[in-house]
């Protein structure tokens, strides 16, 4: 069976224990791995394989623990030979873990699917689809939404799924609170934070960014907010004749893009990318010593002070 990500909903995840996702919206993929974990296990951690011995350690899981706990175990996958080795691993599983496979869409394309217990779904969502991806989400959230703020989301968005994520976020608590206003709010959205780097003086920004994390808790969408930035202004500082619609950056965004990469050297943009990777692990519950909030909040006061002391 495959769907896309707007036809994934909770009915459906519960009829399934395999899943395969593409990976070509890093964003979505996210998401749909955490429907897939609220749905069949919501106190359980993810259990990320990595390349060594992978079939084994797979292996390992195919089998209930003493206790019948459900394991949610989770494998990206790089070829199509190793997706294959996989999925003919399946059959011997008699547990009740719920496994999930990442991979291209590429390798998706050219692999037969013979197993009706495998679930594939696309994260890709085309140009024509946003408009039916922004109706998705809104009723996910329980959002009400009109024609004319979806035309909204749509100017603002710049058919970049994370900000829709955080539109429908904003509107939510709006709707929640009538009185809610976005000028001096206690809850910011991520582009909200990421505009206030180059607008803001250290000790503004530093209490924005205290409220805005008092106020969030979906630390894996901020985290990869600012990866997808980071990233699109070191290729951009590797190359300024770059194409924006290669890095998605558009109005505002872009003007942010080109003054922190005349600002902050790619050295230096690099190792915030690094540390990025090392705070996705701390969320994510692989290295729990040291809090991800704080990581964070260093990223962005370099970011910050770099921008305005030169």
């Amino acid at each position: 069976m495959i769907l896309k990500a707007f036809e994934l909903d909770q009915s459906t995840i519960e009829q399934f224990n395999y899943f395969i996702i593409s990976t070509e919206d890093q964003v979505i993929l996210q998401q749909i791995i955490d429907d897939i974990k609220n749905t069949k296990s919501p106190k359980t951690s993810i259990q990320e394989i990595d390349d060594f011995q992978a079939e084994e350690k797979i292996q390992t899981f195919f089998i209930d623990n003493l206790f019948n706990d459900i394991n949610l175990i989770y494998k990206p996958v790089k070829t199509e030979k190793t997706l294959l080795n996989l999925i003919n691993l399946l059959d011997k599983n008699i547990s009740n873990n719920i496994f999930i496979f990442s991979v291209s869409k590429n390798i998706l394309k050219k692999v037969s699917y013979k197993n009706k217990s495998i679930l594939i779904l696309e994260s890709e969502i085309r140009q024509d689809e946003v408009e039916e991806y922004i109706k998705y989400q809104a009723n996910k959230n329980k959002v009400v939404i009109q024609e004319d703020e979806i035309k909204k989301m749509l100017a603002l968005s710049s058919n970049n799924t994370l900000h829709i994520h955080n539109l429908i976020k904003i509107k939510s608590l709006a709707d929640n609170d009538k009185n809610h206003q976005l000028i001096d709010q206690s809850i910011y959205s991520g582009f909200d934070i990421l505009n206030s780097i180059f607008s803001k003086k250290e000790k503004d920004f530093n209490n924005m960014i205290n409220r805005y994390f008092q106020s969030n808790d979906d630390l894996i969408q901020f985290n990869s907010l600012l990866f997808w930035f980071l990233k699109g202004v070191y290729r951009y500082s590797q190359n300024s004749k770059i194409n924006q619609q290669d890095i998605k950056f558009f109005g505002q965004t872009m003007i942010n893009c080109k003054l922190m990469a005349q600002k902050i050297n790619t050295e230096i943009i690099e190792k915030l990318i690094q540390k990025i990777f090392s705070i996705d692990k701390m969320i994510k519950g692989r290295d729990i010593q040291i809090n991800p909030i704080e990581e964070m909040k260093k990223v962005l006061m370099v970011c910050n002070r770099r921008i305005n002391n030169g």
